[in-house]
């Protein structure tokens, strides 16, 4: 019985942090990757009804670039036609980034973030829920 008890008091012993340090990603970060990025909006709500468009080609692409400039527009439209460009800021001190086109302004709150999605919601009516993914292999 002792010896169980060593046994499991050196398995919590070494199961603790071993020194590899935890690393920290900025939003920001995430968004452009230290040069530009590419994120596809995978799923749409709006005031809880889903908008998502089906096909994957009708998907609208953002590309979010390291000097806080951004382009939005359609999949299949990326080489024919040129992108919707804006501004984006992180809004320091709040889980906040606010996109600007033109003489517009939309704030969303970020509710989740990792490499593998972004949540937005929108501050303003009508409430819009954008679920962002990293631009996918389209083959």
């Amino acid at each position: 019985m002792k010896n169980v008890l060593i046994y499991i008091h050196l398995i919590f012993l070494f199961s603790c942090d071993v020194g590899n340090p935890i690393e920290n990603v900025s939003i920001s970060n995430l968004l452009h990757d230290n040069s530009s990025k590419v994120w596809v909006v995978d799923q749409e709500f709006e005031d809880g009804v889903e908008k998502t468009k089906q096909n994957q080609n009708f998907k609208t692409a953002f590309a979010f670039f390291d000097d806080y400039t951004f382009t939005e527009q359609p999949i299949n439209t990326i080489g024919n036609r040129p992108p919707t460009y804006g501004e984006y800021a992180l809004i320091e001190g709040r889980p906040v980034i606010e996109f600007k086109v033109k003489n517009s302004k939309n704030q969303f709150v970020i509710i989740s973030s990792s490499k593998e999605q972004i949540i937005l919601k929108s501050v303003e009516k009508p409430i819009i829920k954008l679920v962002l993914i990293p631009f996918p292999k389209l083959f």
